[in-house]
């Protein structure tokens, strides 16, 4: 018995330094100072998330792939630029010549054109040309990375969702029912302390482990939010 209660205070001083650490969290969020003593929200709510075809299409929209398509335009703007700098200047001219001993007139045109026989700007081309096709394949490289990333994520959020529904539904429930038939053998002297106090245990345990799997979901669904570059609470309704 006096084990039993050691381990409820060991269970409770553990949850009290977890709520002091959440607190200074939050504070810091917030960057405000406050001595939160309770939280009101309701976590059962769960956001559902958009089709996985639709996460993998979001994936053009995300940060980082955002900022190499930018470096993308911002190089094919300079490889034209080094492509027209490598250009011969052709000159076109038109004029008119007078003959004095025929006395006639004539509409001259004059075309010019430097003869190069190699491109002086070579070399900053080809090195633009280079640095294009380097952040084409980074582009190609970090899609296939942020799409698997997402597959991962979906997979592991829809198996999260399945657990959070067992454990309300079904480990939950008969956790309670337990108790409660435990209590009723305790009161006619057909268990022991020990045997409620291990009922009563399994309960806890049970809302335990979903609060900590709703915990899971939210923090998936954070980082598909940042992954995509998109808010997934669009489609909630509470």
């Amino acid at each position: 018995m006096r084990y039993a209660l050691s381990q409820v205070e060991l269970e409770k001083a553990k949850l009290n330094s977890e709520f002091e650490r959440a607190r200074l969290s939050l504070n810091e969020l917030w960057n405000e100072q406050h001595d939160y003593t309770n939280f009101a929200g309701n976590m059962a709510t769960l956001i559902p998330l958009k089709s996985e075809q639709a996460l993998l299409n979001a994936v053009n929209q995300a940060p980082e792939f955002a900022m190499l398509q930018q470096q993308y335009l911002q190089q094919a703007a300079n490889l034209t630029l080094q492509k027209a700098n490598g250009q011969s200047d052709i000159n076109v001219g038109a004029g008119l010549r007078y003959n004095q001993q025929s006395d006639t007139s004539s509409l001259l045109f004059s075309f010019s054109m430097p003869l190069q026989l190699s491109n002086p700007n070579s070399g900053n081309f080809e090195a633009a040309n280079s640095q294009l096709a380097l952040l084409r394949e980074q582009q190609g490289q970090l899609r296939v990375q942020l799409r698997q990333q997402v597959r991962t994520l979906y997979a592991y959020y829809q198996g999260k969702t399945l657990q959070a529904q067992l454990l309300s539904e079904q480990v939950i429930p008969q956790a309670q029912t337990l108790i409660e038939q435990s209590l009723k053998s305790y009161q006619r002297g057909q268990i022991s302390v020990l045997q409620l106090l291990d009922a009563q245990q399994a309960l806890f345990d049970s809302k335990r482990a979903l609060i900590n799997t709703y915990a899971a979901l939210y923090q998936t669904h954070l980082t598909l939010e940042r992954l995509t570059g998109q808010s997934l609470t669009g489609t909630f309704q509470s």
